[in-house]
């Protein structure tokens, strides 16, 4: 019986442990390329990284928009936001890109090239359902 109590209360410990944050408060959001077109807060045109606290997210090409899912961390040491793609619950690649502190901006690219903005500082859960996260 006791073995049972201890079994229980380690599920219920379990259960309630608080989701960990990831990515800090100001990476959250949508950041887009400059040339990037929105409507709302979906791309249609361009690149953009859709990132959530706790690491889910997506990232999207346009046109047509195309995309995959991605479970990201930040590393405040680096200030690279790694990455893992995912399809169908698997890792099927894995990146990284640069959080520029003092632009506020990310930058990914071989040449570090190409500059994302942060145009919106959360997302909605039906940007959230539309792009599968």
């Amino acid at each position: 019986m006791k073995r049972i109590a201890i079994i229980l209360w380690s599920l219920l410990a379990l259960g309630c442990t608080p989701k960990t944050d990831v990515i800090p408060e100001n990476i959250v959001g949508i950041w887009a390329s400059k040339d990037a077109v929105l409507s709302g807060e979906l791309l249609i045109k361009g690149q953009a990284i859709y990132l959530e606290a706790d690491g889910t997210g997506a990232l999207l090409f346009g046109p047509p928009p195309i995309g995959v899912k991605i479970k990201a961390s930040f590393n405040p040491s680096t200030s690279a936001i790694d990455y893992e793609m995912l399809e169908n619950g698997k890792v099927v690649g894995k990146s990284a890109v640069l959080f520029d502190v003092s632009n506020n901006t990310i930058v990914s690219g071989k040449k570090q090239d190409q500059i994302l903005s942060r145009r919106f500082e959360s997302l909605t859960n039906s940007t959230k359902k539309a792009i599968g996260i």
